[in-house]
């Protein structure tokens, strides 16, 4: 059993190091217009700007989290719908367990989505320019390309709706 002074230094040294975590310059900042280029599963080049005009929301997530392969049946659904924002997913070849592109390629065939559009985020981007420690994530960014919002986790349908709602035209 570890004594209490060796207790005593590990939160002392923990909250030292979380400090810097939590006064982020980020978290108060101004939106920024931000801007990438990343190749879909086609080999198609994408930009943030290709979809000026429009609100995005962009899914990050790994093929080997059973949840996220799971959650992106209803994700393939609502992009099937008609929407006033566009719908992108992105996955980081060999960062985290990621399979190659040409696995993951392979792999995503087999899974018979074929609305969904997913971009390949080589340099992992999207997780350093926004601070993302986790995965799956939802980036979204107005119709200017601002980012506004980075939720954790998984969103539900519903809550896609809803949130992107406050970024539409007819809202």
């Amino acid at each position: 059993m570890p004594n209490k002074k060796c207790v005593l230094i590990g939160l002392i040294i923990i909250m030292i190091v979380t400090a810097g975590c939590v006064a982020d310059d980020h978290a108060a900042a101004a939106p920024v217009q931000y801007a990438f280029e990343f190749e879909d599963i086609n080999g198609q080049v994408h930009k943030l700007s290709d979809y000026q005009g429009m609100p995005v929301l962009i899914r990050i997530w790994n093929s080997n989290c059973d949840v996220s392969v799971l959650k992106n049946v209803g994700l393939e659904w609502l992009a099937e719908q008609e929407q006033d924002y566009a719908l992108l997913t992105v996955v980081m070849p060999e960062v985290g367990g990621e399979k190659t592109r040409d696995e993951f390629a392979a792999w995503y065939a087999d899974m018979g989505f074929i609305s969904l559009v997913v971009l390949f985020d080589d340099e992992a981007q999207l997780c350093s320019d926004f601070y993302v420690p986790n995965l799956p994530a939802q980036l979204i960014f107005d119709s200017e390309g601002n980012h506004q919002l980075s939720v954790p986790g998984l969103m539900s349908e519903k809550n896609i709706m809803a949130v992107m709602s406050r970024f539409t035209k007819s809202n």
